[in-house]
């Protein structure tokens, strides 16, 4: 067989392609499991506990957040109050809603891409900035 054979040097090529191509998926595959891992980590980070029953165990979580508004929707007052980001690149922050009473009702992981629970009517209930010492307790 000739050094110079055409059919050896288009397997080489198609070898070297198959090559890079299972370099650059590789490589795609770590960065996705990167990116994964950093949503979770955040999510997870920002996400309430189970046991969380009542503003007073809010505060107990979260002693930083203060930002709160209370929403009145036909008659009924519940009270929402700005978490953090919930995600490496999120459209907006989360929230965490509670009733009239402070009881915990919610929370929306990003208020820019998921709607508002739906006893609040996303967009059209008024908000009154307050602040979160104006929240009850809760039972």
């Amino acid at each position: 067989m000739p050094v110079n054979d055409p059919a050896s040097g288009l397997k080489r090529r198609i070898v070297s392609i198959l090559d890079w191509t299972l370099r650059l998926m590789g490589a795609a595959s770590i960065a996705i499991a990167v990116c994964a891992a950093l949503v979770s980590y955040r999510f997870h980070e920002v996400s309430p506990p189970r046991e969380m029953r009542s503003i007073r165990d809010f505060k107990l979580w979260r002693p930083d957040l203060t930002d709160a508004v209370r929403i009145s929707v036909r008659g009924s007052t519940y009270f929402a109050i700005k978490g953090p980001y919930a995600r490496p690149l999120p459209s907006d922050h989360s929230e965490f809603y509670f009733d009239s009473q402070g009881n915990f009702l919610t929370w929306n992981r990003d208020i820019g891409d998921v709607f508002e629970p739906r006893m609040l009517h996303p967009g059209s209930s008024p908000r009154e900035a307050i602040s979160i010492s104006d929240i009850p307790d809760g039972d």
